[in-house]
């Protein structure tokens, strides 16, 4: 990585979407999910990531609260914080944070999952305080393609902005998928049109931090 001049962000928990929801029951694959989330947490230090990704889907419990219990006592000890990410279970995610005040406790924003899931629910407003990382693609608000706007783009940046900018030390992390039929450059190609829309969402949060928060000072400067 360094190599490149790249910087390690935020390391995803390895998961398997069927079996997320027995971390709130009873038995042996909910624990081994706790071990593995853990697990994670030792390896994120150990490689300099700066917090861990965690879905948290199903039913919350006493049990499965336990369990987040020890894993923030680890994030805690090796200075890792474990970051929720916004997906398809408003629910657990928002009785997670009313239940549990740990300072290791934060938020990942997917600003394609806030597009499509709950969207009258502002994931990123309500929980700025807690942001520490992003999953930044775009979508046509029906489907999850982890794709950029260019392709298939009905996000609002502007208003995402207005809220980054107040976020200055967060990086801009993309989370791809070349897979659409309508993508046909070469990777290389996609990459840097990544990057492009990657700078172009960093020069409009400057405004916002130079100016305001003022659209109409905003649509002046992008002319």
């Amino acid at each position: 990585m360094k190599k490149f001049g790249l910087k390690l962000s935020s390391l995803h928990f390895r998961y398997d979407v069927d079996k997320l929801h027995y971390f709130w029951e009873e038995g042996k694959i909910g624990e081994k999910l706790k071990k593995n989330l853990i697990k994670d947490v030792k390896i994120a230090k150990k490689y300099g990531f700066k917090c861990v990704v965690v879905h948290l889907f199903g039913k919350y419990s006493e049990i499965g609260e336990q369990r987040l219990l020890e894993v923030l006592d680890v994030c805690d000890k090796l200075n890792i914080p474990l970051a929720v990410e916004n997906i398809n279970d408003k629910e657990t995610f928002v009785k997670t944070f009313e239940k549990i005040k740990h300072d290791m406790l934060k938020f990942c924003y997917d600003s394609g999952h806030g597009n499509i899931f709950d969207k009258d629910f502002d994931y990123l407003k309500e929980y700025q305080d807690k942001l520490i990382c992003l999953h930044l693609h775009d979508n046509n608000g029906l489907k999850d393609h982890h794709t950029i706007t260019k392709y298939s783009g009905s996000i609002d940046w502007k208003k995402i902005a207005k809220i980054l900018a107040e976020k200055p030390d967060i990086s801009l992390d993309y989370e791809i998928l070349q897979r659409s039929e309508n993508i046909q450059e070469n990777p290389k190609i996609f990459l840097e049109e990544v990057y492009e829309q990657a700078t172009n969402l960093e020069k409009l949060i400057e405004l916002y931090q130079k100016n305001g928060w003022s659209d109409e000072i905003s649509s002046k400067k992008e002319k």
